[in-house]
Formats: C-alpha cells, sequence, structure tokens
C-alpha cells in the first residue's frame, strides 16, 4: 500500500525542505481527511530518534499542527497523550523544551482540560524549566501557558498551594523583557489573590518589587508597543494584591521618596495613595509619622506641581484610611493622634504675619479635610477661624485675596461630604461670620478680592443646607447690585454665574426676586451720572444679561417675554438685540426638552406674527425702520386689552436672528411636532393661508411671500421657509415639494431683493440636497440646469447672469454634498465660467462656497445629506482639469483659476495634498504674485505645512520662495498676509544649513524693517523669524 502524502510532508519537515507541512496536515486533520493518531504514529521515528536535532523538528512540528486545529478539535483522552508526552519533552535536551512549550501552549487553548492535566503540566514546568534560560519568545510562550491554565482550571491549580506559589517565583524571578513583565505581573496578581502565600509572602513581593520603580523608556519605532505607564499600573496592582505586602512594601516607598529622583518620588507617592486603603490602619498607622515628614517636604518645596499633586493625593490617602472604622476607640486614636501632629506645625505656619508658607500649608490641611467626614470636620473647627483672625488682622488687599482663595478651599472641601440637620456641617457653626467677611469684600474697591468673595458666595450657595432661604435672598440682592453697577466685566461676569447658582438652588428665588430687580432697571430709563468710572447699564446689557440667566423653564418663560416685548417695542430700537437674545436662547437650550417645547408652543407663535405685521408695515420699497412698532405692550409681548399691536418693519437682521430662533427648535423637535410647525409655515408662507395665525392683521390677498413682485417684507420671510423645511428630518413628507422648488427658483432668479434672493436660493439648494432620490428630483435637476445655462450664456453685462451663478453655485454644493452624479456637470460648468471676464472671479469664489461650512443650511445637525470625504473627492476629480486650463488659458484668466485652486486646498488634509504636491507646487508658487489677501494667506498657510511635511519639495523653490515671501513682509497692506510670510520664513529654518545658510545674510538684512512694522502681532512674529535665522550655521542649531 502506498503511503499517504503527509508522510512526505511529515519526512520534508523533518529533513529542513518544507516548512509548511504543518499546516497542510492540519488542514487534513481538520477537514478529516487524516486522523491524529496516525500523525503521531507517522511521527513516531522523528520523536525518538537518537539525534536531537531531528527529535526536536519532529517536536516543533507536532507543536505548530496543534496550534493549527480548532480549540474543540481534540478529545479528553488525546489531550491527556500529547500533554503526557510533551511533559516529558521537557526533560529531553534543552533545546526540545521551546518546542515542548509551544505544544503544551497550544493545548492550553482547547476548551476543556481533562481533571489533572493542569497540574501535571505546572508541576512538570516548574521541575524541568529555567525559564530565564530560554529566548524572549519562549519565555513569553510560557508565561501565557501559565495565564491559560489559571485563567480555565484556577480551583485545580490552587490545591498545589505553596508549590505554585514557589514555581511561579522561580519562573518570574530576573525577567527583564517588558513584553513579558507586562504578562508576569498580572499573572502575579492572579497568584497574590488566589493563592496562600504562607512562608513565601516576602519572595512573592520581593520578585515583584525589585522592579520599582519603572525606568522604561519605550522606542519611538514601537509606538503601539508597551508602556511606562503599562508597567506602572501592572506593577502596582502586584504591590497592591495584598494587605500582607504592607509592611515590605511602606518602608520601600519611604525609600524611594526619599531619592532625589522625580520620577521615582511620583511614583511612590502614587502607589502609596493607592496601597493605603489595602494594607489598612494597623500598618500605615506604623509609619504615619515618617510619612508624614517626606510629605511635608515635598509640598512645602513646591518643587515641581505633579510632585506636589502627588504628595497630597498620598496624604489624602493617609487619612482616609486612618479614618476607616473611626467609630472604633483605636481608629480613633490614631486619626485623632495623626491630626495633631499635623496641626503642631501648620498652625505656627497659619499664624505668621508675612503669611509666607500659607498657601503650601493650606493645601496640607485641606487635603486633609477631603479625605473623610471625621478629617474635615476637625480641620474646618481649627483652621477656618484661624483664617478669619488673619483676614481681619490684615489690611493689605493681596494678603486679603490669599486668605480669601485658600478659605475656599476649604469650602471646596466640606462639599465633598453629606450632611443632614442631625449632623449639620462644620460650616454651620462659622457660616456667619464667613458670610459677613464675604459680604464686606465684595464691597472692596479691589478687583481681586471682589472677585474672591464673589466666588466664594458662589461656592458658599453650592454648598446644600448651609444658607437659608432668606440668606441666599440678601446674598443675591448683593450679587445683583453689582451686576448692576460694577465696572470690570469680569466681575459682572462672575455675578452671572453666582446668579446662575441661585436658579439651580432655588428657582422661585430667582424668579420672584432677583428677575424683578432687573426687569424694573431694564423697563426704567438709565439714571444719568457725571462720573466717567461709573458702569450704567445698557438695555442692550440688561437684555443680554437676562438671557444668560435664563438656565430653568421657568426663568426663560419670563425672559422670552420680556425679549419679546421690546422685539415689538416702537420706541427703544431693540429688536435686533431682542432677536439676538431669542435666538440665544434657543440656541443655548436645545437639548432642554421642555424649553424646546415651550418655544415651539408659544414663542414661535408670536415670533411669526411679528415677522407677519413687519412685512405687512412696509412699503413698496421694503425699507422699514429697525424695530418700529406699536407701543402698549404688556409684559406678555401684546397689549394689555388682548389686541394686537402694529409692528414696525423688520430688517434683515432681525429676520435672520429670528429665523434662527425655527431652525434650532425644529432640529431638537420630535418628529409629530416638527412636521406640524412644517406644515403650520407652509400654508403661511407657501399658501398664503393667514387662517393659521389667527391674531394676524395682514390682508391675505396681498400676502404673497414666494412671488417675486411681492414687497422684500414679505419676500424676505423666505428665510424663515429655509430655517423650517432645511432643518427638518430627512423622512419628513414636505407637501407639493416640486412646486415649491418651482416657486423658489423663480423668486432666485427674479428677485430685486437680495437678502431674499439668497435665502430662496439656499433654501432650494438644501431641499435639492436631502430629497429622496426619485424621477421628479432628477427632472427638476436637468430643468433647472437648463434655464440657468441659458440665464449664464446671456449677453453680458447681465444682472441675470450673476444670480444664475449663485444659483448655479448653491446647487452644486447640495448636489457635490450628496454625491450626486450630476455635481461632476455642475462643477465642470461652473470651472469653465473662471475664463469667463465678468464672471470669472464669482465663479472661482463659488468653490470655497462649496467646500465650506454654512451654519445656516446643509449641516449635520439639519440632517442634510453629507458624503463622507467630499471635500477630498472634489478635489481629485478636478484638480487635473484645473491645473490643465491654468496653464492654457490666458495671464488675465490665471488668477481666478489659483483662486479657485487655492479654495480647494484650503480644507484639504495632508495625505492628499502630498500626493499632489509635485504638480501643485508651482501653481502655489505663482499664487504668491498675487495680490488677492485670502489667497495669499491660503497658500501660505499650506507652504508652510509643507515645509515640515515635504522639505525636499520645498528645497527645489528656496531660491524663488524666499525673495517672494519677503516681498511679502513689507509691501503686502494686510497684516494677515505679512504675519504668514513671516510665519513660513520662520518654518523654513527647519531645513538643512546647507540649504538656508546662503540666504541667511540677505533674509536677515530683509526683515530689518518689518521690526519697525506699525502692527504690533507683526513685529513679534518679526522677532521670532529674524532671531532664527540669525541662529542657521551657529553651534548647537
Amino acid at each position: 500500500m502506498a503511503a499517504p502524502m503527509w508522510s512526505i510532508s511529515l519526512q520534508n519537515f523533518v529533513r529542513g525542505n518544507d516548512d509548511s507541512a504543518a499546516s497542510d496536515i492540519s488542514q487534513l486533520l481538520l477537514k478529516n481527511e487524516a486522523k491524529l493518531l496516525e500523525i503521531v504514529e507517522g511521527l513516531g521515528k522523528y520523536l525518538t530518534d537518537p539525534d536531537t536535532s531531528v527529535r526536536c523538528r519532529g517536536t516543533r512540528l507536532l507543536a505548530d499542527i496543534l496550534h493549527n486545529l480548532t480549540p474543540d478539535f481534540l478529545q479528553d483522552k488525546e489531550v491527556e497523550l500529547l500533554s503526557a508526552y510533551l511533559c516529558e519533552k521537557l526533560s529531553d535536551h534543552h533545546s526540545i523544551q521551546p518546542c515542548a512549550l509551544n505544544g503544551l501552549l497550544a493545548l492550553s487553548k482547547c476548551n476543556e482540560l481533562p481533571a489533572g492535566v493542569a497540574e501535571k503540566i505546572c508541576r512538570q514546568i516548574f521541575k524541568e524549566v529555567q525559564n530565564q534560560t530560554l529566548a524572549q519568545e519562549d519565555r513569553r510562550s510560557l508565561y501565557i501557558l501559565l495565564s491559560n491554565m489559571l485563567y480555565k482550571k484556577l480551583p485545580e491549580l490552587k490545591k498545589m498551594e505553596g508549590d505554585f506559589v514557589c514555581g511561579y517565583i522561580q519562573a518570574m524571578d530576573a525577567e527583564r523583557d517588558p513584553r513579558n513583565l507586562i504578562i508576569a505581573f498580572q499573572l502575579a496578581q492572579t497568584v497574590i489573590r488566589n493563592f496562600p502565600l504562607g512562608v513565601f509572602v516576602e519572595e512573592m513581593f520581593e520578585v515583584t518589587s525589585c522592579y520599582f520603580p519603572i525606568d522604561f523608556n519605550p522606542s519611538a519605532k514601537d509606538p503601539g508597543g508597551i508602556t511606562r505607564a503599562d508597567l506602572i499600573s501592572a506593577l502596582r496592582g502586584c504591590m497592591t494584591a495584598s494587605p500582607k505586602f504592607g509592611q515590605y512594601c511602606l518602608p520601600l516607598l519611604i525609600e524611594k521618596i526619599s531619592s532625589d529622583i522625580q520620577s521615582a518620588k511620583i511614583d511612590s507617592l502614587e502607589t502609596l495613595a493607592v496601597c493605603c486603603d489595602v494594607y489598612g490602619t494597623e500598618c500605615v498607622n506604623e509609619f504615619t509619622g515618617t510619612l508624614l515628614s517626606c510629605i511635608k517636604r515635598e509640598v512645602f518645596s513646591g518643587d515641581a506641581e505633579e510632585l506636589t499633586k502627588a504628595a497630597l493625593s498620598a496624604l489624602t490617602a493617609i487619612v482616609k484610611t486612618l479614618s476607616l472604622g473611626v467609630t472604633e476607640r483605636v481608629s480613633k486614636t490614631y486619626l485623632s493622634e495623626f491630626l495633631q501632629e499635623i496641626f503642631k506645625e501648620c498652625k505656627r505656619y497659619l499664624l505668621e504675619p508675612d503669611l509666607r508658607l500659607i498657601l503650601p500649608t493650606c493645601r496640607l490641611l485641606q487635603s486633609v479635610a477631603q479625605a473623610s467626614d471625621p478629617a474635615c470636620w476637625t480641620v474646618l473647627t481649627t483652621v477656618i477661624p484661624t483664617l478669619l483672625e488673619q483676614f481681619a488682622t490684615h489690611n493689605q488687599n493681596n494678603q486679603r485675596r490669599v486668605i480669601l482663595d485658600n478659605l475656599k478651599g476649604f469650602l471646596e472641601a466640606s462639599g465633598m461630604f453629606t450632611y443632614t440637620d442631625e449632623a449639620p456641617s462644620p460650616l454651620m457653626e462659622f457660616k456667619a461670620p464667613v458670610v459677613e467677611v464675604l459680604a464686606a469684600a465684595v464691597e472692596d474697591s479691589s478687583l481681586s478680592l471682589r472677585l474672591s468673595a464673589v466666588q466664594m458666595q458662589r461656592m458658599l450657595l453650592s454648598l446644600t443646607g448651609v444658607l437659608s432661604g432668606d440668606e441666599v435672598v440678601q446674598l443675591g440682592h448683593q450679587v445683583v447690585k453689582h451686576l448692576l453697577s460694577d465696572s470690570d466685566t469680569s466681575m459682572r461676569a462672575e455675578c452671572v454665574s453666582t446668579l446662575q447658582t441661585i436658579t439651580c438652588l432655588s428657582v422661585e428665588v430667582m424668579k420672584n426676586k432677583m428677575l424683578p430687580q432687573i426687569i424694573s432697571h431694564l423697563r426704567n430709563e438709565p439714571m444719568e451720572t457725571n462720573s466717567p468710572c461709573t458702569f450704567v447699564p445698557t438695555k442692550e446689557y440688561l437684555l443680554t444679561t437676562l438671557t444668560s440667566l435664563a438656565t430653568h423653564i421657568s426663568v426663560v418663560q419670563v425672559v422670552a417675554m420680556e425679549i419679546m416685548r421690546f422685539l415689538t417695542s416702537p420706541t427703544d430700537n431693540l429688536s435686533l438685540v431682542s432677536a439676538k437674545c431669542l435666538s440665544a436662547l434657543a440656541r443655548d437650550h436645545r437639548s432642554h426638552q421642555e424649553i424646546v417645547a415651550y418655544l415651539y408652543e408659544t414663542v414661535l407663535k408670536q415670533v411669526l406674527l411679528v415677522l407677519l405685521q413687519g412685512a405687512d408695515s412696509q412699503g413698496a420699497d421694503g425699507q422699514g425702520a429697525d424695530g418700529q412698532g406699536a407701543d402698549g405692550q404688556g409684559a406678555d409681548g401684546w397689549g394689555a386689552d388682548g389686541s394686537d399691536g402694529d409692528c414696525g418693519g423688520v430688517s434683515d437682521e432681525v429676520v435672520t436672528e429670528l429665523a434662527k430662533v425655527f431652525r434650532y427648535t425644529v432640529a431638537s423637535l420630535d418628529r409629530r411636532k416638527a412636521e406640524e410647525l412644517m406644515q403650520t409655515v407652509c400654508e403661511l408662507l407657501v399658501r398664503g393661508n393667514m387662517a393659521v395665525i389667527p391674531r394676524a392683521d395682514v390682508k391675505s390677498d396681498s400676502f404673497k411671500p414666494l412671488q417675486h413682485t411681492s414687497p422684500p417684507g414679505q419676500t424676505r420671510l423666505v428665510a424663515v421657509l429655509m430655517a423650517v423645511l432645511c432643518s427638518l428630518p430627512r423622512e419628513t413628507q414636505i407637501p407639493e415639494v416640486m412646486t415649491l422648488l418651482q416657486s423658489l427658483l423663480q423668486l432666485c432668479r427674479e428677485s430685486g431683493h437680495s437678502f431674499t434672493q439668497i435665502c430662496a436660493t439656499k433654501c432650494c439648494a438644501g431641499l435639492v440636497n436631502k430629497l429622496p432620490a426619485d424621477d421628479s428630483l432628477e427632472s427638476f435637476i436637468k430643468k433647472t440646469r437648463d434655464v440657468l445655462t441659458c440665464d449664464l450664456e446671456l449677453s453680458p453685462p447681465n444682472p441675470s447672469r450673476e444670480k444664475a451663478l449663485n444659483i448655479w453655485v448653491w446647487l452644486s454644493k447640495a448636489l457635490v454634498l450628496r454625491g450626486h452624479s450630476e455635481a461632476s456637470i455642475f462643477i465642470q460648468k461652473l470651472i469653465s465660467l473662471l475664463d469667463d471676464p465678468d464672471l470669472g472671479v464669482s465663479a472661482a469664489n463659488g468653490f470655497l462656497t462649496i467646500v465650506s461650512d454654512h451654519d445656516d443650511v446643509m449641516t449635520c445637525e439639519m440632517s442634510a445629506i453629507i458624503q463622507l470625504f467630499y471635500r477630498q473627492k472634489l478635489f481629485i476629480q478636478n484638480i487635473a482639469v484645473l491645473t490643465d486650463k491654468f496653464r492654457s488659458v490666458s495671464k488675465d484668466a490665471k488668477s481666478c483659476y489659483l483662486v479657485a485652486i487655492s479654495h480647494l486646498l484650503r480644507f484639504l488634509p495632508k495625505q492628499v495634498l502630498l500626493a499632489e504636491v509635485k504638480a501643485l507646487m508651482p501653481i502655489m508658487m505663482q499664487s504668491l504674485s498675487c495680490a488677492e489677501p485670502d489667497l495669499l494667506t491660503s497658500t501660505l498657510t499650506k507652504v508652510t505645512e509643507l515645509t515640515s511635511d515635504a522639505p525636499e519639495i520645498i528645497t527645489k523653490y528656496i531660491d524663488t520662495l524666499v525673495p517672494q515671501l519677503l516681498k511679502l513682509t513689507t509691501n503686502s497692506a494686510s497684516m494677515r498676509v505679512r504675519i504668514a510670510a513671516l510665519q513660513c520664513l520662520n518654518c523654513l529654518t527647519v531645513l538643512p544649513s546647507h540649504v538656508t545658510l546662503t540666504l541667511k545674510s540677505k533674509v536677515t538684512k530683509s526683515l530689518q524693517s518689518t521690526l519697525d512694522d506699525k502692527k504690533r502681532l507683526v513685529r513679534r512674529q518679526a522677532v521670532v523669524t529674524r532671531g532664527n535665522w540669525f541662529l542657521i550655521g551657529e553651534p548647537g542649531k
């Protein structure tokens, strides 16, 4: 009978002629075309061969075959036999051990290991294998093997008790490779937590702690490899795995904290902070004196902030450990004795007249107070009276501010714990003097002291149960006073933050006590003053401030109605400010569903009414006074008798801001409410159905906002239509959308009002972007393309050409974003228009419109269809055409191509730019000769980036580039261009010295004149750039 094919593969592998045998044979086994018993029998003569190398190759082949099998392939009996054989091979020649270990590693991955196999394997490994004599990869295999055994057969291995512990200590001892250590540390944690260490406690601690502190710097060539932080974390897990390590670990940590190496100190202190909770009160208490001395030395020296923070965290951990079970008499004694030791020296520093060490002392005591409730109580009752006494003693503002800043830290510490009426906060005892001190400090002439005081008042408010209702009101009145009178903007901003805290604490206090004061000032005329230093709050400031304070629905309701009152006021001319405040309310509370619902149900209808009345009040020329309306408005924004007042004309800017209210609200509404609002707006603005707004006193027969013959006061309302329709979810069905698109297109083409024209264009593009791709949309796009093409081909000069180009650009953006097949046709036409003498510049700037983000249309928040990497695709698909045409067009048209290419480059990732840089570099060099500031700035930015990313390309153009940059540093009228040119010159200094050295003299001499530039920012950059050019070729550069 002929020998099977696999026997030849066995023979070739053992002879070293074919290393693929393991994969081929394992495939036969998995397909059941061969039996494992036959394979082993076939290997028998090689596994027992007198030649060591043959036995090694045979064992390796067996191990490789096992690795290629699935975890559930082997039966229990086969696992037992194979493990027994491989265990015996561990006692064979040392060169065979790695192969046998590899085979056992494959067996350890089996789903089920028979009983007794894991123990037998581990005992044989601990007996026969000298782990540190193996290569790194083989040692790693051993650690992974042990890890698999512990994971699958921990209960079985735990019966080995001290034998396993001793064996693992020997296996891990003297390991040096970080890739192995990370596994060894994790294994050590498992062993320490699950096996009785017995007499091996110290040995187990020594075998792991000998690596402390970790001194390892990973290779820059392996950024995804083992890091120092990984090793520190794993080793720290070992040191905290057993409370029995405390007697050995704490002296080691004290030794390392006392060293001169900062990294070792930080690592030791951070480890101490983790260890304390594990080692327990008794163990930690033995070393508190020495530990406190070490910690104080680091805190008071203040050598490094990171070291100080680590020391303070360690102190907090010590106190927290001593506070555990504080009700027990012994533990309470430990804590009180330790705190007394701390106070003995710290109190002396607190009472020093010059306050030289008050900051580190207070930081030390604050870390103690943060540890536990008992410690916080003890610290605060000792420290707060001392600080209040020091505040009364010192008269200098800077010293008082230091005291307040430190006092604030203790208030923060007290806020970390929960108190009840039965167990009140320790602050309650000192509340009255603290409040009194802060009230006095807020009135001080020193700004820094006032700021510290109002920040502490805010901190007091955030502490639950400390201030009573009357005290909150009293504090709020003082804050409002400064909000309305303090001359410093930062102080007023702090007052706003404090009032927001009051809102979180008690909405009723804010609504009924604080807001009426501000609203009273808002409604009254400001008092005249002769003092130039006195701050007089304007109505604009008060409206903006009220908007900032509206953080709760109850407050929003009051503030919104007050804003609406000024939106319709005929005398204050605050309609634009009011509109901005409304849009800010909607923007800042998009995630607050209750506020969104209120805006939808109440505010939007009133805004629509205001817009309708404004549209009706304008004449045929559409020019109404901003904010002109009727008087007699009540607090709710309407006439006191319930009738509507006349509202004056509403400007484009006001309409823009009010449209934002719709946009933010629609994007936050659920689908049902969004559709309801869409139906209302479409009925009103598309069909002119005034019945949807019952109180609108507008003649319906004359209200046709989508007709270009209507006055601008009506047509500008298309901005609201755009805000609503373009913010809807994609799946929303818009009624008669194709008819609407035709109306919008006609309005775009024929309206003489620029604001109407651009809003209608954006609305049309926004709808095209996210409508379902069907025949009706395709038909509209093609018909529109034909119509606009005819407009573009009209004889110049003709205003219709400019309008058609604007529509073409926005439709191109809509199609490019969604990746539509017609996008390429639109872009090609846009490129062809770059040659047009009248439209070339606008067409070039159209590329910026396409690649830029616009907040009001086609954004992710507005559910637009935006294809991934659309900018990169647009660039790659069209850059070849642009560069080819750039080379062939006349000199007059080249600038338009340069501008278009520059816009495409502006948002391009470096990876894409580098792929095209060789072809683009000559064009970029020519663009530096243009006079357009935006083009120059964009090009200079890209050249600056390329200096570090593609220095070899920049080097080729250095002789042309440097003179052009020098010219721009002085001749350009734009400050941004001069700065960008200087920054680009500065980046050139990173090029090799032999490239730049010949230009050094010329550059330094030319830059001398820029040191006298009229702009400070230019002079500052010139100093940096010139200095770096001076250093070229110098030693150490």
